[in-house]
């Protein structure tokens, strides 16, 4: 499988880390899961965790899809609208 292009990894991790403080009001998650299209051929499954962490980090498994088939899964944290952890799963 080839790697993900740079340009549409820096978009995914532009949009993980916008949408992630949206799904939790007052501290509450509102959205769980989310599927957002990133391009014609790249999209996004972003899961989170049902509380905030210790930090107030928004703990999320991101998996990565091109046309419909699963790429890469990775765990990010993002806090203050910015993503501060994240690793390949």
């Amino acid at each position: 499988m080839p790697p993900i292009p740079p340009s549409i990894f820096t978009a995914i991790m532009q949009v993980v880390a916008r949408l992630a403080p949206l799904a939790y009001k007052a501290g509450r998650l509102i959205r769980q899961k989310e599927i957002v299209q990133i391009t014609k051929e790249y999209a996004v499954v972003i899961k989170r965790r049902l509380t905030l962490g210790a930090d107030g980090g928004i703990s999320q498994m991101v998996k990565i899809l091109k046309r419909g088939k699963m790429q890469e899964v990775w765990h990010m944290v993002v806090r203050g609208g910015k993503v501060i952890h994240k690793h390949l799963k």
